[in-house]
């Protein structure tokens, strides 16, 4: 190239583009290359960039706002340095180019410097750089003569050079004869040659990303394509070394050189990264057939390049990239996009923040999932009395296998995506954080191609100390996390998911397992005739633990039976609610308290877990029975709730007026005149109906007595009934399993659970009630014997497979029309002991009169002799026979005819006991004051 006089010197110490830029604008189509600029003689510019060992790339040291910043080529004059090889033409690098080159860029690179131009060609400058003196010297450093002092460059013979220029060799040759003696440089032998090596070509991407292995791997960065693409050389010593590639800025990407802002961001990395060495972190790679990318994250001593990007706005967050970042490394990424966000910096300059129609944040508790991503939720402090009070909410970035409909059949783990989002919240109070708006469609479009479209709130859902429930379904493999645009809107929480959703893959959990996905099968029950032959089934199996799936109405719902894998329609039978508003909009109307009966069953037990006890089948098909709610110490009878909310009244075809739980709970309700009560017409139709003349039918059976409370009052068991061997055997299995060691139990009274007795021989688990609490002692009764004991926490532990539900196996018993003292006194003692002698270990026969406050009222009978128990008592003088008045209304509760013969029997013995001076009658009549009638 032939060097030419220097150009006419424009003002000093700036430097002027070939075509002036336009005026600097917010937003400017930027072209794709930066304008050459003019020389002064002499001035100041930054040096952009090292070609060579002899040549840089002159800029302006104050950058052109629009991003077009003018640049020059500026050779070193009378220097002559190796050559470097370019590959794709088939050269290789001269001894010690590379060596000149880097030397050259250590030193100059990014630098503020001082030029002088001697001469031009074309569009390159010859002249001599000056840079800043060392600390402690005020004479710049010539860096021509410094290049060849060091031995780095020779010095090159001018034909017809100018007077200083001539003075100017002469200082150069001296100080190549200094480096020559020295060796230095090119005079000191052989050099390094590169062996330069293509990616894509020489090699693959992926095995130099594994050569790497997670270290920080040195790089000199060749050239910026454009913000965030560059080419890199590897300088770490082993199979990769001098190794060229593209490289991909991780997390982040910038717009395209002809996009807005494009040149922007390329000149700020230029000015920061451009022929520079520094540590990369290789954390993946770009497929692709021509031109393979490996994904780098490039640490900088000043900070994160691609954060510094974000912030300025020249570049956004790359979700194809920054899923091979960790979760906590994106954050830095996440809050510097939004800070440019926030300042409409950059691409971001007409951004708008997306509106939030309504509530941006709420608490409440979830009602319903709808899907494994969807829920309904109660925001608090709402009452639930209409529909449309409630939120539906879906999981922000989630997306769950979908659940089929009509022919459409279920995703795989659809449906066990849905039941574990159900466990995690479903009844739970949580904490609602909207992230973003969607408009979704609901259904086929219309004739018109109209689709109706539902606004849904996308949000990140709290529950107890779960942070994320969405992270929780992702983690575990069942759900998977949404694909955004660049720039769409997200999940607050959404690198998080994204690194939960790469660890289990690597896991191969559920959806991402290569196994089959489970097939779901469920047995539907609600078609009367499948319905009718199953329910014998059910009803002999006792408690069903069941999932409420549906509600139709307050005592009316969808249950699904795990344990028997079916579903079936069931109702309560104990008590009935008002008929709420069909989904058949051409249905009948609904009944008063029918919808505010269907909202309490939803919100109480809808896709709960529940216990039902079968007892029925109506001609429909729909199960009939008991429903059990809660657990543990809360666990309640259903029907008892709506009764006590006055949402439903009791059935009395199938619960006896005796039922004191059930009666006593609609009585209040009754008495407060709550909902359905409130109704003019509604006591005097579900009044209990009156009982017919004649009093309850005598029964006569054969027992056994358990257990001796005092003279006249006792527990039995019926001869003959399976349940008490059921029970010892189901008490025995307890046993097995669990040894004596006690659990954790919440005491309450009336709590049934399971408790140690010792008979003196051995140790083993029975079936108490909790009567009453006295600090850490605990009175109960064993339901299943009737004897009473005082016991703690260490004797005592939960029961299981619903053996706090079956019926107590000993019934309370009381002789009929007799009574005998309380065990504090004498003849209390004394009547207790005889009757113990009397009864104790033998069959008896009892004649069941009446049944009073659940206890049996009993003549008992030895069959050796035929007279009762009750008679002889009397006889004895150690029980007395109630009063006239008493004995009336007794009779009118029984059969009257029969108990009035014995009632008059037991008179006559009485009289003879009185008038011989036993038991009680030692001292005289036994007065009828108030008093006395309590000792009894």
């Amino acid at each position: 190239m032939t060097e030419t006089n220097a150009p006419p010197a424009p003002p000093a110490s700036i430097m002027s583009a070939v075509s002036a830029p336009k005026a600097s604008v917010p937003k400017a189509a930027a072209p794709p290359r930066p304008p050459m600029a003019k020389l002064p003689q002499t001035g100041m510019a930054v040096v952009k960039a090292v070609v060579s060992g002899d040549t840089v790339v002159l800029s302006n040291t104050n950058p052109n706002p629009n991003g077009s910043t003018p640049e020059a080529l500026f050779t070193l004059s009378s220097l002559s340095t190796p050559r470097l090889g370019l590959p794709r033409s088939g050269t290789v690098d001269e001894p010690h180019a590379w060596s000149a080159r880097m030397w050259l860029a250590s030193e100059l690179i990014g630098k503020t410097v001082k030029f002088e131009c001697h001469r031009s060609a074309e569009s390159r400058y010859y002249g001599v750089l000056y840079k800043q003196p060392p600390q402690g010297q005020d004479k710049p450093v010539n860096v021509n003569l410094q290049c060849v002092a060091l031995g780095h460059a020779s010095v090159k013979s001018q034909k017809s050079p100018s007077a200083n220029e001539e003075e100017f060799i002469i200082e150069l040759e001296a100080a190549q004869a200094t480096a020559k003696a020295s060796m230095l440089g090119v005079w000191g032998g052989a050099g390094i040659v590169r062996k330069q090596r293509q990616a894509g070509e020489q090699f693959n991407v992926d095995e130099l990303v594994a050569w790497a292995g997670g270290r920080q791997i040195s790089v000199f960065i060749e050239h910026n394509f454009d913000g965030t693409r560059y080419r890199c050389s590897v300088l770490d010593e082993g199979e990769f070394e001098h190794a060229s590639f593209t490289l991909q800025l991780a997390g982040v990407q910038s717009p395209r050189l002809d996009a807005d802002f494009g040149t922007h961001a390329k000149q700020f990395v230029d000015l920061r990264l451009l022929n520079r060495t520094l540590k990369v972190t290789f954390v993946g790679s770009l497929p692709s057939p021509s031109n393979p990318v490996a994904v780098c994250v490039v640490h900088h001593p000043r900070g994160n390049i691609g954060v510094e990007l974000l912030k300025t706005g020249f570049a956004m967050v790359s979700e194809r990239t920054a899923r091979m970042l960790g979760p906590v490394d994106v954050v830095a990424y996440r809050q510097a996009e939004g800070l440019a966000k926030t300042a409409r910096s950059g691409v971001w300059q007409t951004y708008q923040k997306p509106t939030i129609s309504g509530i941006a944040e709420a608490t409440g508790t979830v009602l319903e999932v709808v899907s494994g991503d969807t829920l309904v939720i109660l925001p608090a402090g709402v009452s639930y009395d209409d529909e449309g009070k409630l939120l539906k909410v879906s999981l922000a970035s989630i997306r769950s296998p979908r659940l089929g409909g009509g022919r459409k059949p279920d995703e795989p783990y659809s449906y066990e995506c849905k039941d574990r989002l159900r466990q995690l919240c479903v009844g739970k109070q949580c904490k609602v954080t909207v992230d973003y708006e969607r408009e979704i469609p609901m259904g086929p479009a219309g004739p018109d191609g109209t689709q109706k479209k539902e606004k849904r709130k996308m949000a990140t859902i709290s529950v107890g100390k779960r942070a994320c429930i969405g992270e929780v379904l992702v983690s575990e493999g069942l759900a998977a996390v949404q694909r955004h645009r660049d720039g769409e809107e997200r999940s607050s929480n959404y690198d998080t998911l994204c690194g939960v959703e790469t660890a289990a893959r690597a896991a191969k959990k559920n959806m991402h397992s290569p196994a089959d996905p489970p097939m779901r099968k469920v047995n539907d029950l609600s078609d009367p005739k499948k319905a009718k032959a199953y329910a014998g089934f059910l009803q002999r199996s006792g408690v069903l633990k069941a999932q409420v799936e549906y509600v139709f109405g307050g005592t009316t719902y969808k249950l699904w039976i795990p344990a028997e894998n079916c579903t079936i329609r069931f109702a309560l039978s104990e008590c009935r609610s008002p008929q709420p508003t069909p989904n058949n909009p051409t249905g009948r109307a609904a009944e008063p308290f029918g919808d505010a009966a269907k909202r309490f069953a939803k919100m109480h037990i809808g896709q709960r877990n529940v216990e039902v006890v079968a007892e029925g089948l109506t001609n429909g098909g729909v199960v009939t029975g008991k429903m059990f709610v809660g657990a543990g110490a809360k666990k309640e009878n259903f029907a008892s709730a709506l009764l006590k909310e006055g949402l439903s009244s009791i059935d009395w075809r199938d619960v006896d007026s005796t039922n004191a739980d059930l009666v006593s709970n609609m009585s209040a309700a009754k008495a407060s005149k709550k909902n359905i009560w409130s109704l003019e017409n509604a006591v005097a139709e579900r009044e209990a109906p009156v009982k017919k003349e004649g009093g309850q039918p005598e029964e006569v059976k054969t027992i056994r007595i358990s257990e001796i409370r005092n003279g006249n009052k006792f527990y039995y068991h019926e001869v003959g009934s399976p349940s008490v061997t059921k029970i010892d055997e189901a008490m025995k299995l307890f046993k097995e399993v669990n040894g004596v060691s006690p659990g954790p139990v919440a005491f309450k009274k009336n709590k049934i659970l399971a408790a140690l007795f010792s008979d003196g021989k051995s140790t083993d688990w029975y079936r108490a009630k909790v009567l009453e609490t006295s600090g850490s002692s605990y009175k109960v009764i064993y339901i299943d014997h009737g004897n009473v004991g005082t016991v703690t926490s260490s004797q005592c532990r939960n029961l299981d497979n619903g053996l706090e539900f079956t019926p107590p196996c000993a019934r309370e018993a009381e002789l009929a029309l007799v009574r005998s003292r309380e065990l504090n006194y004498d003849e209390g003692i004394e009547a207790a002991r005889t009757l113990s002698s009397l009864a104790w270990g033998k069959e008896l026969t009892a004649r069941i009169h009446a049944v009073e406050e659940g206890k049996m009222m009993v003549t008992l009978y030895d069959p050796v002799s035929p007279v009762s128990l009750n008679e002889e008592l009397v006889k004895r003088g150690l029980a007395r026979v109630i009063s006239d008045r008493e004995a009336m209304f007794f009779g009118k509760n029984s059969q009257e005819e029969a108990v009035k013969e014995i009632f008059e029997k037991l008179k006559e013995t009485q009289e003879g006991a009185r008038k011989e001076r036993r038991g009680i009658w030692v001292y005289g009549d036994v007065g009828e004051d108030d008093d006395e009638r309590a000792k009894y």
